[in-house]
């Protein structure tokens, strides 16, 4: 898929009284608003356009029952400098893409578009997605498809440039093994252990449970949790749970610890109501991870981390050598060009990574995954139980 590019001399011929007064090919011609290295980013009626950009973003407000902003206020004036930037820098890296050779196909888009629909609009046993509700989110956003499917292409190539730019980058096993040093605390495995509980609202409640299982009845205290639990994370599973220390809230996580193994607790109150706890095995000590249970986790997380910021040193670099060959109208300002003295503290100039994209439509941030193939998971994993108690 050939990403639209308009010449600038397509867009309109310089008139008689320009070319008299000795404007060159950096004029920006009628019907468009900016022209960047010789390609004209037009007003209106076009998918790239500076009026369906913007409108699009206003539709984005009102799909979220929000209030877009009005017309000559500072915060549309912020809006509208940001689609200048955003297109201006959507433009500046398809032309880089055209540079490097990097060709997105019809049948790339037409994958992606599938994969969204399915992930987006599931759709019913004989359907693979739900057309009607597709359409229906298009419509409310003001999008059309042929928008949608330009959006995911320019997401596609920002991956591509990414990859290609960032294809070199590499860590020493040096700075892995640095970062472990100075981070070994983190990979740690806290202290666990099973445990079970019964989570009511009632002390009284509480109370009676306690007095139910306090000697040790496993079957009464499953069914009894079961029955009343208020955590539908465990009751379903006789209140059992493995935690690790220091997961849950401080209450909870103190009694949990100190219990014996086979161990009945009194009620305990939490900000969730009155637990009754029992220690269903033996603590497991914390334990160190080593290096080379690490190694390759570390490497993918500073990996990922020297990519993006090769990427965002890239981009910085295109922008600022690309000053010098970007013209716009008066009104339609590259904030990049304003001097210091000039700048509205309010302007934002936002560097994209890969899936990032400036326009606020739904049909762009279903698309902002296109970088989970280079996102490198760092966490160490996280506890089904965080947060229940």
């Amino acid at each position: 898929m050939k990403l639209p590019r308009i010449p600038a001399l397509l867009i309109a011929t310089a008139s008689a009284a320009m070319i008299a007064a000795g404007c060159g090919a950096t004029s920006v011609p009628d019907g468009a608003i900016c022209v960047v290295r010789g390609d004209a980013i037009p007003l209106k009626d076009d998918i790239r356009s500076f009026e369906t950009y913007v409108e699009g973003t206003l539709a984005a407000y009102r799909a979220q029952d929000q209030e877009p902003p009005a017309e000559g206020s500072q915060e549309r004036e912020t809006l509208e400098r940001g689609a200048v930037d955003v297109l201006v820098r959507q433009l500046l890296l398809e032309q880089e893409g055209d540079r490097l050779g990097i060709e997105i196909t019809d049948e790339q888009v037409d994958e992606r578009l599938e994969q969204l629909k399915g992930s987006f609009f599931p759709g019913g046993d004989d359907e693979d997605f739900d057309q009607e509700a597709y359409e229906e989110e298009l419509e409310k956003q003001g999008l059309t498809e042929e928008r949608l499917r330009d959006n995911i292409a320019h997401q596609l190539l920002q991956q591509e440039l990414f990859n290609e730019v960032t294809k070199d980058v590499s860590v020493s096993e040096n700075e892995i093994r640095e970062y472990f040093d100075e981070n070994e605390d983190q990979f740690a495995t806290p202290a666990q252990r099973e445990v079970a509980h019964i989570l009511v609202e009632e002390k009284d409640r509480a109370d009676e449970i306690y007095e139910e299982v306090r000697g040790g009845n496993r079957q009464r205290f499953a069914q009894l949790a079961e029955e009343f639990s208020q955590d539908p994370s465990s009751a379903q599973n006789g209140g059992e749970l493995t935690i690790r220390r220091g997961d849950t809230v401080p209450e909870f996580d103190r009694t949990a610890f100190e219990l014996d193994t086979g161990e009945v607790s009194e009620p305990v109150e939490t900000q969730y109501g009155w637990h009754v706890i029992t220690a269903r095995s033996d603590i497991q000590p914390e334990s160190a991870a080593s290096f080379e249970d690490v190694q390759e986790q570390i490497r993918a997380q500073l990996e990922q981390q020297a990519r993006s910021e090769a990427m965002n040193e890239w981009q910085q670099d295109l922008i600022e050598d690309a000053v010098d060959e970007v013209t716009c109208l008066d009104e339609y300002v590259w904030t990049q060009t304003v001097t210091e003295e000039e700048a509205d503290p309010s302007d934002n100039v936002v560097i994209e990574q890969p899936g990032d994209e400036g326009d606020a439509d739904a049909g762009d941030d279903a698309g902002d995954d296109a970088d989970a193939d280079a996102d490198a998971d760092a966490d160490a994993g996280d506890d089904d139980a965080d947060g229940d108690e």
